[in-house]
């Protein structure tokens, strides 16, 4: 039985990555995706007074699902990949854009994880002031192509969740929420991963 770096049960197909707190995920395609761990307990949202509470520990992708990581996906099922920004210096590191609810739920599907739940979402957002390899938030603006994730869950009127923050705003707030339809393929739009004990 294989342990992590905080004493917590591995997964099978989990190990220690190649420095703390960073673990390694094998995806059975010949590549492995870096995650954090993001412990249960108690969290209060961004801008609420109220506290959440996750009751299983998780683990989430160190930052989104990348452009390489994706068009593995793509080659692997003989699909086209989507249509890179033409105005902007994407490379395949940079996280992936122009991707649906529906593509980002295949591709975890094989790649034997799963998106982040709105609240799991929220609680790695809280946690990454613990670690900075954790990049949520404002990290994806870095990247420039990709500012806002697909999570897993429904919001209004059967569209899907996403967070994260719109270049747009100059008010310093990271956590924003917006949602829609799951088949809608947007530019600013990607997804990161979750895997859970």
């Amino acid at each position: 039985m294989l342990t992590g770096w905080f004493g917590e049960v591995l997964p099978v197909g989990l190990t220690r990555g190649r420095e703390r707190p960073l673990y390694a995920w094998d995806t059975g395609h010949g590549f492995s995706l870096d995650l954090i761990y993001i412990p249960a307990g108690e969290f209060v949202y961004e801008g609420r007074s109220k506290a959440a509470t996750i009751e299983r520990p998780f683990w989430i992708g160190r930052s989104g699902v990348t452009w390489r990581q994706y068009a593995a996906f793509c080659k692997a099922l003989g699909t086209s990949e989507p249509v890179r920004p033409r105005f902007l210096n994407v490379t395949d590191d940079h996280p992936v854009g122009n991707v649906s609810w529906n593509d980002a739920k295949a591709y975890c599907a094989w790649a034997r994880v799963d998106l982040p739940t709105e609240t799991e979402w929220e609680k790695a957002d809280w946690e990454k002031t613990r670690w900075e390899h954790l990049h949520v938030g404002e990290y994806a603006a870095l990247h420039m192509n990709v500012d806002w994730q697909w999570c897993d869950g429904m919001a209004a009127a059967g569209t899907r969740i996403v967070r994260g923050r719109r270049f747009e705003d100059d008010d310093g707030v990271w956590d924003r929420r917006s949602f829609h339809k799951a088949d809608a393929r947007l530019q600013s739009v990607g997804f990161r991963v979750c895997l859970r004990s």
